[in-house]
């Protein structure tokens, strides 16, 4: 499983192509009821929520790998924090300086002075 050499990529495609073709369904008049999956399975399964079931397999798979690859568990949780917590930062601060007030339905001072818009940061520590 080193390297590039492996069929993840043809994996995610193939969920995220489930995905796309499960939600197609919305378009249709009568909704996900006729989604192949949902139908056969009368509405237990769905091809979304096998899409989902191989992300997560895939996630599982990569992590521990990644937690296998490492030379300490301190190494795999600073890999852990720096894969999650910087991108994690960049969507609240932007959600909330940024897109709040551009969408929010208060005033630029009474967003702000909100007590909800400032615990929105408590995200940053999930």
């Amino acid at each position: 499983m080193r390297g590039r050499n492996n069929n993840f990529d043809f994996l995610r495609f193939f969920a995220v192509s489930l995905v796309v073709f499960s939600h197609s369904f919305m378009f249709c008049p009568t909704g996900y009821a006729t989604e192949p999956l949902g139908y056969i399975s009368h509405g237990h399964a769905s091809f979304v929520s096998l899409a989902v079931a191989v992300f997560f397999v895939i996630s599982g798979f990569l992590i521990t790998m990644s937690y296998e690859n490492s030379v300490s568990n301190r190494e795999f949780l600073l890999k852990r924090f720096l894969r999650i917590f910087p991108g994690l930062a960049v969507v609240v601060l932007l959600t909330m300086f940024l897109l709040g007030p551009i969408f929010s339905s208060y005033s630029l001072s009474a967003y702000y002075l909100d007590s909800h818009t400032f615990s929105y940061l408590s995200n940053l520590f999930l």
